[in-house]
């Protein structure tokens, strides 16, 4: 987890003033930062799970940790399915964050 943190700081520091290509697009500047953020991601959360079983937080925290991984695999397509069709319409961030989150409590 710290590695990952520690590759993204490096790679942002050394691109200098030029950040426009990490920020998405067909480059390969965005695809580090993905790969990069996916590790931190996943790390991460490996390492609450193992924090919470350790921490003798008993059962509930054992329900918890079991569910969250389940909700953490769905999250990204349940987002990525409402987010690109919200990409083309031209309307605040705001509201648009509002429809996507009213999309997925349904």
């Amino acid at each position: 987890m710290v590695a990952g943190l520690l590759a993204v700081v490096a790679v942002l520091v050394s691109a200098g003033d030029d950040l426009d290509p990490f920020g998405g697009g067909p480059h390969w500047q965005s695809l580090v930062i993905a790969v990069l953020e996916g590790v931190v991601s996943v790390s991460t959360t490996i390492v609450l799970v193992d924090l919470f079983r350790g921490a003798g937080a008993g059962r509930f925290a054992a329900v918890v940790s079991r569910s969250a991984y389940g909700a953490y695999l769905l999250q990204t397509p349940s987002w990525s399915a409402w987010r690109s069709p919200c990409a083309k319409v031209a309307a605040p961030s705001g509201v648009k964050l509002l429809v996507v989150l009213r999309r997925r409590s349904r």
